[in-house]
């Protein structure tokens, strides 16, 4: 597809194309910046001479540079500017949309992202639930991808029933995914109002800022939002609005051959927002117990989660580990964004004879007017005032085993960064 293209049919359903069979891709894009419009379509991956998927993928829009020669060293390329909109995409065994941004090396990666472009009413159905060889996706994307909008838009799995038993798709349907650590990855990317269903796992981001998930529908899934830092931390990522039925090891669903303890939302090295959400089940005492709402893993860098709610106030759709913190006591203590942390010693335990260090600062991602509460956890913790913890009137301040304090960050003092002590909760003698 060459720049300045323009695809505009009458309605989605009188212009069909067929995919030939044979791998590859469909439709991709040419060298240098790319701008198309298309709208209109059903586009099929089953070969109509033989009625077998075809394993092709359909869309790649891979960003390449002009040509670039030694007086013109950094040249632009990519999908820019672009929009596709009222479209089918099914029966397709590699990936239905394949946004690959930032291929070149060097300084010139910056010039070839995709970006600006807008998907809306696009709807792509996989074809095939346990072809591992392709690892396909319904929509993928890598490198510097930027500044998309993804509206009304739906990306299901696969769905295989055989005497009520159902048997999903055990790969992912949404992949957003950078695997270099150039500083290019995906970010400022929007889903508004979208579907994501029928999958082992409905979305997974390995490296990726600013991706927001806005009043979406994630139904019958094993883990419904995957996020992960594997290269470098995934942040902001926004989880917000958004419906959960079934999407947590597939809530009651009949599903032996899937993902049964699974969760809504699974963090990893990375930092999440999770706001005004909706968990649903078909029948939420018949949830499997080791489901949960959000699994947090140990080293994230802060897992923000508020005003959720869920079915009939059940315990079972509600539960979440994970989203409290643990760190090493030590001088100096980094928190990142977290809001709960527990402060223990190290594994092995310190010696007896090396006492353990008194908390002087604390370093943290949280802004002024924010509060962080530190348990004690299996220690006593002491904290002084020589640096940049606040104790009122104190010159010292501990906290035993099980006790808790809050402390609020004021943007005053050493790198504009001082924590008052607020509250704290002690054991009675």
């Amino acid at each position: 597809m060459k720049n300045g293209v323009n695809i505009l049919e009458e309605t989605i359903g009188n212009t069909i194309i067929y995919a030939t069979q044979g791998t590859g891709y469909l439709f991709e894009i040419e060298i240098g910046i790319v701008q198309i419009n298309i709208s209109n379509l059903n586009i099929v991956g089953i070969y109509f001479l033989t009625g077998q998927a075809t394993n092709k993928g359909c869309f790649l829009f891979e960003a390449k540079p002009s040509v670039i020669t030694p007086t013109d060293p950094v040249a632009d390329g990519g999908l820019w500017n672009s929009t596709m909109k009222n479209i089918n995409i099914l029966g397709f065994n590699g990936n239905g949309i394949y946004l690959k941004g930032g291929t070149a090396s060097g300084q010139s990666a910056s010039f070839v992202p995709n970006q600006f472009n807008i998907f809306e009413n696009v709807r792509v159905f996989k074809n095939n639930d346990t072809n591992f060889s392709l690892f396909s996706n319904a929509l993928k994307m890598t490198g510097q991808v930027g500044q998309h909008s993804f509206i009304n838009c739906q990306f299901d799995g696969y769905t295989k029933t055989t005497n009520d038993v159902k048997t999903y798709d055990k790969w992912i349907n949404v992949s957003i995914e950078n695997t270099t650590n150039n500083y290019m990855s995906s970010a400022v990317v929007t889903f508004l109002n979208c579907t994501i269903q029928d999958s082992d796992y409905g979305v997974r981001i390995n490296y990726a800022e600013n991706i927001t998930f806005d009043n979406c529908w994630f139904e019958n899934l094993g883990v419904a939002i995957t996020v992960i830092g594997n290269i470098e931390s995934s942040k902001s990522i926004n989880i917000l609005n958004n419906r959960f039925a079934n999407a947590s090891g597939f809530g009651s669903l009949l599903a032996p051959n899937n993902i049964k303890a699974g969760q809504c939302i699974s963090v990893n090295k990375s930092v999440v927002n999770i706001y005004n959400n909706y968990v649903t089940a078909s029948d939420p005492n018949g949830v499997d117990n080791g489901s949960a709402f959000v699994l947090g893993f140990q080293d994230n860098g802060g897992i923000n989660c508020h005003n959720n709610t869920f079915r009939n106030d059940n315990p079972k759709l509600s539960k979440t580990f994970g989203i409290m913190q643990s760190v090493i006591i030590a001088t100096t203590i980094n928190c990142k964004s977290n809001k709960l942390v527990f402060i223990g010693q190290p594994i092995p335990p310190i010696p007896p004879v090396v006492p353990i260090p008194t908390v002087k600062n604390i370093i943290s991602a949280i802004n002024a007017g924010e509060i962080l509460n530190i348990r004690a956890n299996g220690i006593t913790i002491t904290f002084d005032n020589t640096g940049n913890i606040f104790l009122t009137n104190r010159t010292t301040f501990s906290l035993s085993n099980g006790e808790i304090a809050s402390f609020k960050k004021i943007d005053i003092g050493t790198n504009n960064e001082t924590y008052q002590l607020l509250s704290f909760t002690k054991t009675t003698p």
